[in-house]
């Protein structure tokens, strides 16, 4: 008795692969004493970003001062 699906049994898919639209995600782990000095960034911050945009902000900064 088999335990995964066989091709009878699974929905046609439309369109095209899925790989198309799929994001390419970047995980960092942080230490907890650089999450906090990220946190304590983000509330300085006038419209208090999330950590994603506050790493995001945080690069785009640190590449924009390494061309200069």
């Amino acid at each position: 008795m088999s335990r995964g699906t066989t091709d009878e049994q699974r929905p046609k898919r439309k369109g095209g692969p899925l790989t198309t639209k799929r994001r390419r995600h970047v995980a960092v782990p942080l230490r907890l004493a650089s999450r906090r000095e990220l946190d304590e960034w983000r509330r300085q911050q006038d419209d208090r970003p999330g950590r994603k945009e506050a790493i995001r902000r945080l690069v785009v900064m640190a590449l924009e001062k390494g061309e200069a």
